[in-house]
């Protein structure tokens, strides 16, 4: 190889590692967002509170759990930084990035978009999906990784705010109480807790 070639290699590898550092970083950020909002935690959480078990749950008394076999990889579970009340089945939003470390996620509303911030990170717990049937219970899924997504921004349209610069949030997305919906329960899940708050956080591997 050439001087020239040899110099143009070593620009191109400098550039992918600037990059690169440059993504490390603001996965990094984001996870700090995380932490500090306590979407995660480094510690493990104290539970001092029974939660009751589901109706869902206590049908399934007795049953067999049985594991669902699976040939997917790189299966993440993804976690809020809020607390979500599905009003009804539906697409929640759409993806990209995917191949980084840092996706975002967007979730439409009548008037614009919340563009939700995320980072991959590895959790010390694994975390385990069922499905309820009749005679067993299903295993389906199995997550040791994570999609945190520690912090969102009002976007707008794409008409009006291609760039996608941070707006100012609408009222009725943060006054309370929601004006969009109304019979939405939060008393599944992590909303099963004492005032609907989240008393445990997925704990995360530390450096």
């Amino acid at each position: 190889m050439s001087a020239k070639g040899k110099g143009k290699a070593a620009a191109e590898k400098d550039e992918v590692s600037v990059e690169e550092q440059e993504a490390n970083n603001e996965n990094q950020r984001r996870l700090e967002a995380a932490l500090e909002r306590r979407v995660v935690s480094r510690r493990q959480a104290q539970k001092t509170q029974r939660i009751p078990p589901s109706k869902a749950l206590e049908k399934g008394n007795n049953l067999d759990v049985v594991k669902k076999g699976s040939l997917r990889k790189n299966k993440y579970l993804f976690i809020m930084p809020a607390l979500i009340g599905p009003a009804a089945a539906g697409t929640l939003g759409s993806l990209a990035n995917l191949d980084t470390k840092n996706p975002v996620m967007y979730m439409d509303f009548p008037k614009g978009r919340l563009k939700f911030f995320g980072a991959i990170v590895h959790t010390t717990n694994k975390y385990l999906t069922f499905a309820f049937g009749t005679k067993n219970i299903t295993c389906e899924d199995t997550f040791d990784s994570c999609v945190v997504f520690s912090e969102a921004w009002w976007i707008g349209t794409r008409e009006e705010n291609p760039t996608e610069k941070k707006l100012p949030m609408p009222s009725e997305l943060h006054t309370p109480p929601p004006t969009l919906h109304s019979n939405v329960s939060y008393t599944a899940g992590a909303g099963a807790g004492e005032g609907g708050v989240v008393k445990a956080a997925p704990k995360v591997a530390g450096e």
